[in-house]
């Protein structure tokens, strides 16, 4: 099993022993002890390697109480600089309209790899960091397989990118069909007829009407003025690695795992994506001998998520999912659907199946809505890996989570009636959180609903897609929040942080709730006109990689600390049903477990200027060692103080452990002036110093001055 060096924590999975979604070095639990008598009991140690238990501030579930303190929402920082090869500019990492196949980028997904070796020179399988983004042509291609395609950015740093094929050598997968000429242009040698572009001649390889389209290998003009075939004869000059079925929708959303442990080295790298079925064409990837047909079938066949596999993330297989008896063409891992306005569902002791798909159901003669499904997947979705837990003797296995897109239905908005003259009582359809798990990446459960929209959202919004990831014990979530205006302005998504123990149960932290403060907000197009790629809508995943030092110089990148948090994420520059917007992949970054923390609040009734003062107790915890830890991630301010003590399980202070005793965490304690991350809490000094906690359950409490805690690391 791999593990990684303390300071590269990543988006590893491994199914046996599995390596996690952040390493093995942050995996933790997420069940949670709660008998009745045990009200001071804090959650177990568990879930994680080396035994450290994880306190997050994301709720209350580790605290027995606290006074003086509130909760902080705190944004994630934007990556601003010029981070592209090939000169890709304005925050955007990669930027959707610079290639032909990238008319949008949205929906994208990042593995981190800290073993691979750095500067490889053209190396694009082995960098350490790899993105897979959607690129939409749209119908710029005439092969409608090729509308929305996977593309592969790849960078030793995460930060200055390559794509392979543009500004490196060519991966050779996928022959872009953009590369379109007309016939008039054309140039025949030796009774073949080519296309002229600068030096090179591409073979025409297809015709439609007055169009062309041109294949490698081609043809470059020597010294004396022939002709000779180029050896990269096989270079196809972009980085798709995956393309869409050509069935009846487009294929939709890309999601990335990294499995180190599963025994076919074919299955590597684990991919999910939406897509319908083409029954005239193979779903064996990638799709390259020009017999799609430039129209897509008339009704959807097959819609769902669908999956594919690669040794090493470049080169993909389509996975071909066992037929369903009377299904047209492969099969999908869950089927999906779409939904729409003004539609109601049929009624099952009524209606019958389509013909064919022996499971879809048809509403109405004629009607073109049978595909519309309840409570089923849509077509955005993330996964990842969430690894074995242990509670006492009781071990549950690992199991890859999809989290995303469900369809409800329910009463239409009052402002969506009014805009469009609809009479009450008119069905709609919304998203809302649906999630489904599998064991073995190819068989999965029904999708069941976790949570929608409620009375304090305006009915116009809805949910698009809802990444999921653990960090530390916690289920999080930057939830997309989808707005439909009714006065003719753009739709737009903003990003909403979720927390939860369970995955069922969900805070969510509303900006209203926090001064307005968002955690990775839309940039306001009054700030920065010439960076619009992300004025828009956001979309985010489930792949946050945690990062120490990337090249083995610390603190050489003072943009981005190191130990901290990466975001990866799509963007437009408008609302999602228009084209004429920029696009891109941008990236934004936290110091770890800063995302929500507890801060001292000024005591009533106290004058302006007066010290902010707070109190946080936590609930016992048991150390068995003798030699157990505690350390601090927190901020002080000027003037301040952060004080730790004992208390025995009836809440005494424990000898030579009280506050009295606790060494004081100031501004200057760690020379990173006021911003300890993992701070050691030691107590007294001398012979009487004491760097360790002795074997017993303690309660922990925490003595906050201008200060405020994020996180707490008990080793027992």
């Amino acid at each position: 099993m791999e593990t990684p060096n303390a300071r590269f924590r990543s988006r590893f999975i491994t199914v046996g022993p599995f390596v996690s979604l952040l390493s093995v070095q942050r995996l933790a639990g997420i069940f949670r002890l709660s008998l009745a008598g045990l009200m001071l009991l804090g959650s177990p140690f568990i879930g994680r390697a080396d035994s450290v238990k994880k306190v997050l501030f994301f709720d209350d579930e580790d605290v027995l109480y606290r006074s003086g303190t509130k909760r902080l929402l705190h944004p994630l920082t934007k990556y601003s600089g010029t981070v592209i090869a090939n000169t890709e500019s304005n925050r955007a990492l990669i930027r959707g309209s610079y290639e032909r196949w990238e008319s949008q980028v949205g929906f994208c997904s990042a593995v981190y790899d800290p073993s691979a070796p750095t500067n490889l020179t053209n190396d694009y399988v082995n960098k350490r960091f790899k993105i897979w983004y959607q690129a939409y042509a749209n119908s710029k291609s005439w092969d409608k397989a090729y509308w929305s395609v996977v593309c592969l950015a790849v960078s030793d740093d995460g930060l200055t990118w390559i794509k392979p094929g543009i500004n490196s050598p060519g991966l050779g997968i996928v022959n872009f069909n953009n590369d379109l000429c007309t016939l008039g242009s054309t140039t025949n040698i030796g009774g073949t007829n080519y296309y002229k572009s600068g030096a090179n001649y591409f073979p025409i390889v297809e015709t439609s009407g007055t169009l062309c389209r041109m294949s490698p290998p081609y043809l470059v003009t020597t010294g004396t003025g022939s002709h000779s075939i180029n050896t990269a004869g096989t270079n196809y000059g972009n980085n798709i690695v995956l393309i869409g079925s050509g069935g009846y929708g487009d294929r939709f959303t890309v999601s990335v795992v990294r499995d180190t442990n599963d025994a076919d080295t074919n299955r590597r790298y684990k991919m999910l994506y939406y897509d319908f079925s083409n029954t005239n064409a193979s779903l064996v990837a990638p799709y390259t001998n020009g017999n799609h047909s430039p129209t897509a079938p008339s009704e959807p066949t097959g819609g769902g998520m669908q999956a594919a596999f690669s040794s090493d993330g470049v080169h993909w297989t389509k996975y071909t999912a066992p037929a369903a008896p009377g299904y047209p063409g492969p099969a999908v891992l869950s089927q999906g659907s779409y939904g729409d306005s003004g539609l109601s569902l049929p009624i099952a002791a009524t209606n019958t199946l389509k013909p064919a798909t022996n499971e879809i159901y048809k509403p109405a003669a004629g009607s073109s809505a049978w595909w519309k499904l309840n409570y089923t997947m849509s077509d955005g979705f993330d996964m990842f890996y969430n690894p074995p837990k242990t509670n006492g003797t009781n071990v549950t296995a690992g199991q890859f989570e999809v989290y995303g897109k469900m369809w409800v239905d329910g009463p239409a908005p009052l402002e969506w009636m009014t805009a469009t003259g609809t009479s009450l009582g008119q069905k709609t359809w919304k998203h809302a959180l649906g999630r489904s798990t599998s064991t073995n990446f190819t068989d999965w459960t029904t999708p069941e609903l976790l949570l929608t929209t409620d009375e304090r959202d305006p009915t116009t919004v809805e949910f698009h897609t809802s990444p999921v990831f653990c960090l530390d014990g916690m289920y999080l979530s930057l939830n997309e929040l989808w707005s439909h205006p009714t006065d003719g302005t753009p739709d737009s998504i903003d990003i909403e942080l979720m927390s939860s123990r369970d995955a069922r149960h969900w805070t969510r932290f509303r900006k209203e709730d926090y001064g307005g403060v968002e955690i990775l907000p839309r940039l306001d197009a009054s700030e920065d006109n010439s960076s619009d790629f992300d004025t828009g809508s956001i979309f985010t995943n489930s792949d946050p990689i945690v990062v120490g030092d990337t090249d083995g110089v610390a603190g050489d990148n003072p943009s981005i600390p190191e130990n901290s948090v990466r975001f990866y994420y799509g963007a437009y520059g408008n609302g999602t049903g228009t084209y004429s917007h920029g696009t891109g992949v941008g990236m934004a970054w936290i110091k770890q477990d800063r995302m929500v923390g507890l801060s001292a609040i000024s005591p009533s009734g106290t004058a302006v200027g007066s010290p902010l003062v707070g109190q946080v107790t936590l609930k016992a915890n048991t150390f068995t060692s003798g030699t157990g830890t505690l350390r601090i991630n927190a901020t002080v301010a000027s003037g301040g103080e952060l004080n730790v003590e004992l208390l025995d399980p009836k809440g005494y202070r424990v000898p030579s452990y009280t506050k009295a005793d606790s060494n004081t965490i100031t501004p200057s304690t760690t020379g990173v002036t006021g911003d300890p991350l993992n701070y050691a809490v030691t107590w007294g000094s001398g012979t009487s110093a004491k760097t360790t906690i002795p074997a017993g359950n303690y309660l922990i409490r925490l003595y906050v001055k201008n200060a405020e805690i994020f996180s707490c690391s008990i080793r027992p």
